[in-house]
């Protein structure tokens, strides 16, 4: 009898793992917002009754490793999802991860960052003034000293909206931009936004939180909203934007082809298939060495309504896309943002769906697998590869990206025009891949520099300029 119960489990539990869509929260109240940090195989997330989470992944099945979710307790008595328009958000240095979400402080709604360590978690308010700070977007910049934070200050009518480093959070730089307008682009410290002011009013925006800088990379009479930026393996691993366009009916990639905006390289439209006609919640990731977005297509542009959820890729051979609904045919139900989870075999997604007044987490399964399902090295499609760093030229630091066929010992060297080492960045043997390097110059002049990546098979320089 023992054997047979045992049984009958492994079996459901197999069942339920391999089922391309499940409901993985509670049911009994709202799971609202889900943020995934794949790389710690952990979720985020806030109730109904303002309690915040975080929830272990089981990284080969995409669900929940415990009942519902409920690994560990981060904080109570969040402010509202509904007053906020945004849950909790991890945020990421090189020290470590965090969790940043809006609560009270002193009666006031406030930024707060709750840390996790010894298997518990410590919350503090960021800030703690009659100033109102809420709806946190927060940097995941795995080379950077600390965690920067970008967050509504006063009404979200009067979208202001500063950014503030967690070290000197007192010291709040104002952004032109407003909320669902901007986004931190990961590995770097750098914000992407549709401009809300002045003769550019309405165009992408790139901005370096390092520098305090402000470039502007479109120059169009498109509409725009809900931008990202990333790094493209398609494009050389060179940065990329994506931008919601024509009113949320199409999807428009950007890329810097040397002029002096960036230019429009690729739509993506909604598939005949679709029910519905409006896209929402673009979100781009990278597996394999290839770049998808996972996004819902909605019944009503602008509000909570009816949609489906899609994984696109970008543009493949002649005119071809990669487009693919993801999500088993619950009914006409609304459905909200999708975030994407990078397994140990393949990719899932996870979403809100309304049902019956409360928000559940689905958990879809797609098509896509991740690079660690290829046992041999010798069989991974890719090759050494040096990128130019970026930005270039740059004050006081750039992101240097290579990748590696297999893993190996690395050096990666910078040198003056003189061919004199000025620094090492790597000595050490890494796994293959892509890496990228933060190369800080602060303490270097202003002139031209050398970086050099060498292993046993491959030697490859590039140039780079220090401008201050």
């Amino acid at each position: 009898m023992k054997k047979l119960l045992i049984s009958i489990i492994i079996f459901f539990y197999t069942n339920l793992a391999a089922q391309n869509t499940v409901k993985i929260s509670s049911g009994t109240e709202s799971y609202i917002d889900p943020e995934v940090l794949s790389e710690q195989n952990l979720m985020t997330f806030q109730t109904s009754s303002g309690k915040v989470w975080v929830a272990e992944i089981d990284s080969v099945t995409g669900l929940f490793k415990s009942n519902f979710g409920l690994n560990f307790f981060a904080d109570s008595n969040a402010v509202k999802t509904s007053q906020t328009f945004n849950g909790p958000e991890f945020g990421v240095s090189k020290n470590g991860w965090a969790v940043f979400y809006t609560k009270p402080s002193n009666s006031v709604s406030q930024i707060w960052q709750a840390d996790f360590s010894d298997d518990k978690f410590t919350s503090y308010a960021i800030l703690s003034d009659q100033q109102r700070r809420q709806t946190a977007l927060v940097s995941k910049n795995s080379n950077s000293e600390s965690i920067r934070v970008l967050y509504v200050k006063g009404r979200l009518s009067d979208g202001l909206m500063f950014w503030s480093d967690v070290t000197s959070p007192q010291q709040e730089t104002l952004i032109d931009s407003v909320d669902k307008g901007i986004r931190w682009i990961d590995e770097t410290n750098s914000l992407v936004y549709v401009k809300q002011s002045g003769q550019f009013k309405g165009q992408l925006t790139i901005y370096d939180t390092d520098t305090k800088s402000e470039k502007i990379i479109t120059n169009d009479s498109l509409s725009k909203s809900f931008p990202y930026a990333w790094f493209a393996p398609e494009y050389h691993n060179e940065p990329i934007a994506l931008a919601l366009i024509d009113g949320n009916t199409k999807i428009g990639i950007y890329k810097d082809n040397g002029g002096q905006y960036w230019e429009k390289v690729q739509e993506i439209i909604v598939p005949y298939t679709s029910a519905y006609k409006y896209f929402g919640s673009p979100e781009p990731f990278v597996v394999a060495g290839k770049s998808y977005i996972s996004c819902v297509i909605k019944e009503i542009a602008d509000a909570y309504s009816n949609s489906e959820v899609w994984i696109f890729g970008l543009q493949q051979g002649e005119n071809k896309t990669y487009a693919r609904k993801i999500e088993d045919d619950l009914g006409t139900i609304i459905r909200s943002d999708p975030e994407t989870y990078l397994g140990e075999n393949e990719v899932f997604v996870y979403y809100n769906v309304l049902e019956n007044g409360v928000f559940n987490i689905y958990r879809s399964r797609t098509d896509l697998i991740t690079l660690s399902v290829i046992k041999d090295e010798n069989e991974i499609p890719m090759d050494y590869k040096l990128y130019q760093n970026y930005p270039n030229p740059f004050n006081p630091a750039t992101t240097i990206r290579f990748s590696l066929p297999k893993t190996e010992y690395v050096t990666l060297k910078v040198f003056d025009v003189l061919g004199n080492e000025i620094e090492t960045l790597v000595d050490r043997e890494l796994n293959f891949g892509e890496h990228s390097i933060v190369f800080d110059a602060k303490n270097f002049p202003s002139g031209v520099y050398f970086y050099q990546l060498k292993t046993n098979n491959f030697v490859k320089q590039r140039k780079m300029e220090v401008l201050k």
